[in-house]
């Protein structure tokens, strides 16, 4: 083997477990202190027995050097226990080379050690130092076994390959934790922003329960017995959906589905009818193509009531008031699959806001928080469903769920 092979080749061995090091931590994207003291001492033993096993020296009456690289990542990451093992190791096996030189061996050891003592917050002149004492004590073994001075310049060509190595392992190592700080940075960012986000959601999904509260209360007279009868009940109900958005909030951004068995056509009427006054009052006539028919779906009657409520909601805010405004909603089902379509000749949306409908924070509307068709989104996709929007701007808009029947896979 030719002395550039033998570089090369010793190289491999060495970054080869520190490359699945930093994969694993990169895959991993977390921190647990001990899983990473557990995967480094694993990537520090095994480069010691790679090395072992198959690590040549220039010369066969020289020891291999390039073991000290596993002792100087345990010091750069300040693994006391692996020091004082994997220096136990190196010694008994210089040992085996000099073994007429065993306290100057201890000796070589010691200084290493005090030397990490010393600097052990500078990497650099932790290499530095360790890669001096390490040249002078191999030169003087090499030197006296083997009286041949050109083994000392051997000795200093292989700790040359040692430094570099190491400075590279060095860098790495540094440049790891830099990245890992901005890692931990981010994710703190990212959690900030989960917990806005939640509080956007949160201020969207109970303002639709209380804006209906609003509107029924606007129109109640506390001297006309019907509206008590049709209108508490509502209220009441609408009020009890505001908490269950609340519990979800403390469950901070988990979206929760609770699926039954349930009719989708008692759900529709039991919110057309809850709707019917509103779109009177805002001069919509609103047409209901819902079948008699009992079509059972497996679902969560409050998430899906949020979905649709939060449709009727957008094709009121949508309205032209230039023109007689039509709401209609209608289905069709077939053997797998029930299509509840929502359409309203509205001012529509452009071609480009259609494509970023579903964005969270997108809107167009002054004062909104654009997560009402995000998290309806999450609903119908919890559900296996699909959300879809078409839309002709100043014409019409037409939204489609579409939900598997119950049993169907």
């Amino acid at each position: 083997m030719d002395l550039i092979d033998l570089i090369f080749s010793n190289i491999s061995y060495i970054f080869l477990p520190i490359s699945f090091y930093f994969f694993y931590v990169i895959y991993k994207r977390t921190y647990n202190e001990k899983e990473s003291k557990l995967i480094l001492s694993l990537m520090i033993y095994s480069i010691l027995y790679i090395e072992f096993r198959f690590g040549t020296s220039f010369f066969k009456e020289m020891p291999v050097i390039l073991l000290n690289i596993p002792l100087l990542i345990a010091m750069i990451k300040k693994q006391n226990i692996n020091i004082y093992i994997i220096s136990s190791i190196l010694i008994y096996y210089s040992y085996s080379y000099f073994n007429n030189f065993f306290f100057l061996i201890i000796l070589e050891y010691i200084l290493l050690y005090l030397i990490y003592l010393k600097y052990n917050n500078n990497y650099y002149n932790v290499l530095l130092f360790m890669s001096f004492v390490i040249m002078i004590m191999t030169s003087i073994y090499m030197f006296y076994n083997t009286l041949n001075i050109n083994f000392v310049f051997v000795t200093i060509l292989e700790v040359v390959i040692f430094y570099l190595i190491g400075f590279l392992i060095v860098y790495a190592f540094k440049q790891g934790e830099v990245l890992f700080k901005m890692f931990l940075s981010a994710k703190e960012i990212r959690e900030h922003k989960q917990v806005k986000n939640s509080l956007f959601k949160i201020s969207h999904e109970i303002k639709n329960p209380i804006a209906v509260c609003k509107g029924y209360l606007d129109m109640f007279d506390v001297n006309n017995k019907e509206h008590s009868k049709n209108f508490v009940p509502i209220i009441k109900e609408e009020i009890g959906r505001t908490l269950l958005i609340l519990e979800d909030f403390l469950a901070m951004n988990k979206l929760k589905i609770k699926k039954e068995i349930l009719d989708i056509n008692v759900l529709l009427e039991e919110i057309t009818n809850n709707y019917k006054s509103i779109f009177r009052k805002n001069d919509i006539n609103f047409y209901s193509k819902i079948t008699d028919d009992e079509i059972y779906i497996n679902g969560d009657y409050n998430r899906l009531m949020q979905v649709v409520i939060n449709i009727l909601k957008n094709s009121i805010e949508a309205r032209d008031t230039s023109k007689e405004m039509m709401m209609n909603i209608y289905t069709k089902t077939d053997d797998k699959y029930i299509w509840i379509k929502f359409w309203d000749n509205g001012i529509g949306i452009s071609k480009e806001d259609l494509k970023k409908i579903k964005e969270p924070f997108f809107t167009t509307k002054i004062g909104g928080t654009g997560l009402g068709t995000s998290l309806s989104t999450e609903i119908i996709d919890a559900h296996d469903g699909t959300l879809e929007f078409e839309s002709k701007e100043g014409e019409y808009t037409l939204v489609t769920i579409k939900l598997p029947l119950e049993g169907v896979k």
